[in-house]
């Protein structure tokens, strides 16, 4: 990781309507965390552009997570997929510092994919499930088949109980952290809703690079601030 790592990193989620605005807050988060997740999908298309020419490069490639959610996973992008890939595309030629690119999406399109990989940007390749915690094989199975797009992959998925909480824990184990390239692998995994908010924390302990936090109204479901987070982190050390 390109800012200074430490054991319980942040990677602050940032949404906000208005380049400006997006602007502001970015610089915020950077000051106060390692990293910054800008929700693009918040933003009009249009807009974009002019806001990544904005920010200064060094921090735009060395701590600047780039999202463009669709509804369909969490996101606001209400778009065509065609028009939301071109954006993806715009923005990887921008090189952040990841790329955050649905599995799903990469499946879809063969063409979305080999335009990101000939890119030369980092790709974190993330699937979400809102409704339920898949079993263990086939979470096991999903973070394998994310592997083959990238060596970073982000999972989450909503837990009802501590049982699947545990479950994207235990993802941790047993996962091969030589990337295909002879690199290492970058695994996130974590559970949402309240009863997966622990485990935002306790996968840092695993081997997460980052937790995701909020600077104070949570962007996904079971986010916690970055107040709430450090003072849990405090306590684990």
């Amino acid at each position: 990781m390109a800012a200074k790592k430490n054991r319980y990193s942040t990677c602050v989620s940032v949404a906000r309507g208005s380049p400006a605005a997006m602007r502001r807050a970015l610089s915020e988060a950077l000051r106060r965390s390692e990293y910054a997740e800008a929700r693009l999908d918040y933003m009009r298309p249009d807009d974009v552009p002019g806001l990544l020419d904005a920010l200064p490069p060094g921090l735009l490639r060395r701590r600047i997570v780039c999202t463009v959610r669709n509804r369909r996973d969490g996101g606001r992008y209400e778009g065509r997929e065609g028009d939301r890939y071109e954006t993806l595309g715009m923005v990887a030629a921008h090189r952040p510092f990841m790329l955050d690119v649905e599995h799903d999406a990469l499946k879809r399109s063969r063409r979305l994919a080999d335009a990101l990989h000939a890119s030369g940007t980092r790709l974190l390749v993330s699937w979400h499930s809102f409704a339920r915690t898949p079993q263990p094989g086939a979470l096991r199975r999903k973070v394998q088949e994310m592997f083959r797009y990238s060596d970073h992959v982000k999972i989450a998925c909503m837990a009802r109980n501590t049982d699947e909480s545990i479950r994207m824990l235990e993802l941790y184990r047993g996962i091969d952290r030589k990337g295909a390239g002879g690199g290492g692998r970058t695994l996130i995994s974590f559970a949402m809703g309240d009863a997966g908010r622990m485990t935002r924390v306790l996968c840092m302990q695993l081997g997460s690079p980052y937790a995701y936090v909020s600077l104070g109204r949570a962007v996904a479901p079971g986010q916690l601030s970055l107040e709430e987070f450090r003072r849990l982190g405090k306590m684990l050390k």
